[in-house]
């Protein structure tokens, strides 16, 4: 899986964050060409103490994203510094159909947002996004960025 990733460290401590991803959307092309547009994943993996520790991913159940697990290669994870992993599944708040797509305004913004909730303190945060394409095979072809995280301190 490619991707792009912020790496929060935390010195000295510990926290449990809770994060919200907004406007988890997808290309808007009609119907019948959904499959040649894409659509936005968002997830969040943390460490403490280099284990792993996995967010509880949800999604309104009014909205258009929901979630769902992919694979996420051993090498990708380390990329991000966390070296020696294996391949593991990760869930990701993705847009949940490829045939009715339609790109949400800010009024509308919980049609399209997730959250990842952590129970277990950490000292290492991965934010991750990529963005997924479907093709004939049902293969993933990938291409991503990010465009801004905000953080309260």
């Amino acid at each position: 899986m490619d991707f792009q990733e912020i790496r929060i460290k935390i010195s000295g401590g510990t926290m449990v964050p809770s994060l919200t991803f907004e406007d988890v959307d997808a290309t808007t092309k009609p119907a019948s060409e959904a499959k040649e547009g894409w659509r936005e994943t968002m997830t969040a993996l943390g460490r403490n103490a280099g284990q792993f520790v996995k967010p509880q991913m949800s999604t309104s159940s009014t909205g258009m994203t929901g979630v769902f697990t992919y694979q996420m290669a051993g090498s990708s994870i380390n990329e991000v510094g966390w070296s020696n992993q294996p391949d593991m599944a990760l869930e990701g708040v993705s847009y949940a159909s490829w045939t009715t797509i339609k790109n949400y305004n800010d009024a509308q913004g919980n049609m399209a947002r997730g959250s990842a909730v952590f129970t277990e303190p950490i000292d290492d945060l991965v934010v991750v996004y990529a963005l997924t394409q479907a093709d004939k095979r049902t293969n993933a072809k990938t291409g991503v960025f990010m465009s801004a995280l905000t953080v309260g301190c």
